[in-house]
């Protein structure tokens, strides 16, 4: 599983400013890897009332849990990348301002990362290669003579499949025409004007599922009008390179496969039409008038993909995450399948299917508000957990205390109620 992202419960976002002067050049000096060698700092608090393991470690499958998170300490005020499982620090990436969070999006393949450095009134949007070690400023909004209502969002980011090309719109610029951003993984920028959402599967046009008529080719430079304006009739929610993720009816998910000329205006029009509809997952007899909605939908595989979203029963929401086997379809959403606890939110899968990590939160009472200790840096009590799919929790880590060069990190409650200021990568 290559990413996180991301989602649509209603909760409450912290939007972080700063008076600092923002970043002027157009690249970030060389970020140097470092190791956690300093002991001595000040651990990051954590609450007695997280969960107590039960079970010794257990084997994670091989590779590495990466996570990248916006925190200060011996860095200052920067991002962190590092090994969650060991709290190795990989990368500090310096920031314009003591206190700022935002948001991070990796690319698929891990190399790099999309992040928001506010300085101002204005934020910074860059790139960070794991590779290189250096940020690349890809441009500051709003443009100049601008007035944002809100600074330091992001919205409909989206990298290609082959992690070329990312894509990202600004959440109320200027208040004036809606504009697509993109650029490649060595930085060069550019935008269109029109609002887009999704690649198609070449990784190089974009479009939207979002009512769009049109589409771009990021390389060619060209405009051609096709009508993906079909998909809000299918009520389309996600698009996986392979298919469209639907949500017709609120008890099951479906899919239809990508025309075979998808790059033709009349294919929407009739081989969507006459595409035959493919039930993903079904709610199961015991979950009664339930109603299902996607928030991620990623492939693990090629013979699986993975579900997160949420349950809605009598106007309790509950998130849930399902493993689909495409070759023994539909799959069915039990009650085990379902999250009780309200801060219990499933993040990412390991790239072996064996694995999911979980966010939780240590202090349950506290969850629908703020923490008291907000202004610590500890918005609300985060903790993470790997747990198999059979049911079995990994004993450590928790939360981010074993990264020892931290003292104070950044997470927020999103809109979709996810964590916000962390993203993680599963190598």
């Amino acid at each position: 599983m290559k990413q996180k992202v991301i989602f649509f419960i209603i909760a409450i976002i912290l939007t972080a400013c700063s008076s600092n002067p923002s970043i002027t050049s157009t690249e970030v000096p060389s970020v140097e890897p470092s190791k956690t060698t300093i002991a001595t700092l000040p651990a990051l608090p954590t609450n007695t009332s997280e969960p107590s393991p039960t079970v010794t470690p257990i084997p994670i499958g091989g590779g590495q849990l990466l996570v990248a998170f916006y925190a200060s300490g011996n860095c200052g005020s920067c991002i962190i990348i590092g090994d969650f499982f060991t709290g190795e620090v990989l990368f500090k990436i310096p920031l314009s301002a003591d206190y700022q969070t935002g948001n991070i999006f990796w690319s698929p393949d891990g190399k790099n990362i999309l992040y928001s450095d506010p300085a101002t009134s204005r934020m910074n949007v860059l790139l960070f290669n794991l590779e290189t070690g250096k940020s690349k400023k890809l441009g500051d909004y709003p443009p100049k003579g601008g007035t944002p209502e809100i600074i330091n969002s992001l919205k409909y980011v989206k990298w290609s499949y082959d992690s070329e090309y990312v894509m990202y719109d600004v959440l109320w610029e200027d208040g004036q025409l809606q504009k697509s951003y993109f650029s490649t993984k060595d930085g060069t920028s550019n935008s269109y004007e029109s609002g887009f959402t999704n690649w198609f599967p070449d990784s190089r046009t974009m479009f939207s599922i979002y009512g769009g008529k049109d589409s771009y080719n990021v390389e060619s430079a060209t405009f051609a009008p096709v009508s993906t304006g079909i998909l809000s009739k299918f009520n389309a929610v996600q698009v996986l390179q392979d298919f469209i993720i639907l949500e017709k009816d609120k008890a099951k998910i479906s899919a239809i496969p990508f025309p075979s000329n998808w790059n033709d205006a009349l294919a929407w029009q009739y081989d969507t039409l006459n595409s035959q509809i493919v039930t993903l997952a079904t709610l199961s007899k015991e979950i009664k008038n339930g109603k299902i909605h996607v928030s991620i939908a990623e492939k693990v595989n090629d013979n699986k993909i993975v579900l997160i979203g949420y349950v809605t029963i009598s106007d309790q929401i509950s998130y849930f995450m399902k493993l689909i086997d495409l070759q023994n379809l539909p799959a069915e959403i039990q009650p085990d399948d379902i999250f009780q606890e309200w801060g219990d939110m499933p993040l990412i899968v390991s790239h072996d299917g064996k694995y999911y990590l979980k966010s939780f939160c240590t202090f349950i009472e506290k969850c629908p508000n703020y923490s008291p200790n907000y202004k610590d840096g500890i918005v609300r009590g985060w903790g993470f957990q790997v747990v198999s799919f059979d049911g079995v929790e990994q004993a450590l880590p928790t939360n981010l205390s074993q990264f020892k060069e931290v003292t104070k990190v950044f997470i927020f409650s999103t809109s979709n109620g996810l964590p916000g200021g962390i993203a993680f990568y599963w190598k």
